[in-house]
C-alpha cells in the first residue's frame, strides 16, 4: 500500500508541524513501527502503547523512513 518496500506499520499522512511528531522529527510518508519498543500495526495498538508511556515525559517511537530505513525518535508526550 502507498508504493512503500514496508507492509507493516501505521503511515503517517500528515504531520502537525507545531506537534509532537513533527517536533520529533516524524514526517509525512514515516510509517511508525513501534512505542517503546510495542509494535505498532493498527490504530489501537498505538493509542495503547501512547497511553501506557503517558506517565513518562517521552516516548521512543520506531519509525521507517523509504530510502532511509529503519530508526527511533524520541517524542515528548505533553502532560
Amino acid at each position: 500500500e502507498f508504493g512503500l518496500s514496508i507492509k507493516e506499520g501505521l503511515f503517517v499522512r500528515l504531520t502537525d508541524p507545531e506537534g509532537a511528531g513533527a517536533l520529533a522529527g516524524i514526517r509525512p510518508k514515516d510509517v511508525i513501527l513501534s512505542v517503546n519498543g510495542e509494535r505498532t500495526v493498527t490504530n489501537l495498538d498505538f493509542e495503547t502503547a501512547l497511553y501506557r508511556a503517558m506517565s513518562q515525559a517521552s516516548a521512543r517511537i520506531g519509525i521507517w523512513r523509504e530510502g532511509e530505513g529503519e530508526s527511533t525518535v524520541e517524542m515528548v508526550l505533553a502532560k
